[in-house]
């Protein structure tokens, strides 16, 4: 039997959520680049998620980072030496901050990666193409300042998700709500309001206008996706117990495939990574290898509130920062700070490799402790490798009593600056003999 329905009320939509960066939307990015590009970072000083411009007593401006990382040791702008306490001291330079506001962009829905990022790859290839035609695309100009307006309330080209996980364009919602399966319909019968995905079990069970005068007569179409069925309505429980009996079968199946496909791969994932292995360290001399990444590291070790965790560092007793990589090795840094085994009273400072593979490697490595004028420096080359010592440095760095008084900064922390060099990497596995 067929019968005729007319959607009523819309089911829940909501804008999906664009990511982007300023360079994706500008119009004139090298006039852009050239106002509000940071001259120590090269980032921008303003940006779709950064909209204070600030600036010492003398009009220097960088971008927010910059000032935070550059504050953390001395108190001055790095440009003319003028006092800084703080960022929150920093003036807001108006001026630029209101000329980015102006600043002419394209909405975001002209362009079709940000809207296939937002959409996800998955619902990428199952979206309807009447609903979403991926090549129109938005050509709106407007001031940075009146993009989110655009956005919420004017652009045409918005993308929305209905609550039946279903995407479609704003000029497309008609068309949307009269296939949605959550939106409201009124029955023909009784002309209660019925989601359309429940339309049929309401004809089945609650409809008791149309129950009274078609039970006998009444065919129902298989629920099942793919399945073009129509059943009368007592025939139809066993369709669907057929149904579920297939598909609890299928599932098993597909867990059992699964299965079979996971163990083969863990096995070609461990014959991968021998086969790396034997491959990166093949006998022979791997000096001055060329590294498919950075060979060298320089950084900072904060330790904040140094001042509190000495009591719980005596001496032999140590503190391990947290590992990082230089190259392919692993390191971390350990300090006593009432010195090693056989330096008590001292700071001792020591490199620490955490994985080896095999290999003697050759490091050379540089620390340096500031604070005002203040200024401690040391520098080593060590061979670290898996038969001898994996850790090394400075056993008498500073005294513990010194490092108290002239390192710490005001708020009690302690900061370590450090260069690492992989200066040599050599196999240290011998050849097989053979006779």
């Amino acid at each position: 039997m067929s019968t005729t329905t007319t959607t009523t009320i819309s089911t829940t939509q909501s804008n999906i959520k664009l990511k982007y960066n300023i360079e994706d939307i500008v119009v004139d990015l090298p006039s852009f680049s050239k106002k509000f590009e940071c001259n120590v970072c090269f980032n921008y000083i303003l940006d779709t998620k950064k909209k204070e411009a600030r600036q010492c007593i003398e009009g220097h401006i960088v971008c927010l980072p910059c000032w935070q990382q550059s504050l953390r040791g001395r108190k001055e702008c790095t440009q003319c030496r003028s006092p800084v306490e703080s960022v929150s001291k920093l003036s807001r330079n108006r001026f630029m901050e209101k000329e980015f506001e102006e600043t002419l962009v394209k909405c975001p829905y002209s362009n079709q990666k940000i809207i296939k990022e937002a959409i996800g790859t998955q619902s990428i290839n199952n979206i309807n193409p009447n609903l979403i035609k991926l090549d129109i695309l938005c050509d709106s100009v407007v001031k940075f300042k009146d993009l989110d307006n655009h956005l919420g309330n004017e652009c045409h080209h918005r993308v929305f998700k209905c609550s039946c996980n279903l995407y479609y364009r704003i000029y497309s919602s008609e068309d949307h709500n009269k296939q949605c399966l959550l939106s409201n319909v009124k029955c023909e019968h009784c002309s209660k309001q019925i989601q359309r995905r429940l339309l049929q079990d309401h004809y089945k069970n609650d409809c008791a206008t149309h129950l009274s005068k078609n039970l006998s007569k009444l065919s129902v179409k298989c629920d099942y996706q793919g399945c073009e069925t129509e059943l009368p309505i007592h025939k139809i429980s066993d369709h669907i117990t057929s149904h579920m009996n297939h598909l609890h079968s299928t599932i098993k199946q597909l867990e059992n495939k699964n299965k079979e496909i996971m163990e083969k791969l863990e096995d070609v994932k461990s014959a991968c990574n021998r086969s790396i292995l034997e491959i990166v360290f093949l006998k022979g001399s791997l000096n001055n290898v060329r590294l498919g990444y950075a060979n060298s590291l320089s950084s900072f070790w904060a330790i904040s509130d140094y001042k509190s965790k000495l009591r719980e560092y005596p001496h032999r007793k140590f503190l391990d920062s947290n590992a990082f990589n230089v190259g392919p090795f692993r390191f971390n840094w350990r300090i006593y700070p009432y010195g090693c085994p056989g330096n008590p009273g001292q700071t001792s400072l020591h490199l620490t490799s955490v994985e080896l593979q095999g290999l003697d490697v050759t490091v050379w490595f540089n620390v340096r402790i500031e604070n005002d004028n203040y200024l401690v420096e040391r520098c080593k080359t060590f061979c670290f490798n898996e038969v001898h010592r994996t850790e090394n440095g400075f056993p008498r760095l500073i005294t513990s009593k010194e490092l108290v008084f002239e390192c710490i900064d005001k708020d009690g922390d302690l900061q370590i600056f450090f260069d690492i060099k992989i200066e040599k990497v050599e196999s240290n596995e011998q050849d097989p003999l053979f006779s």
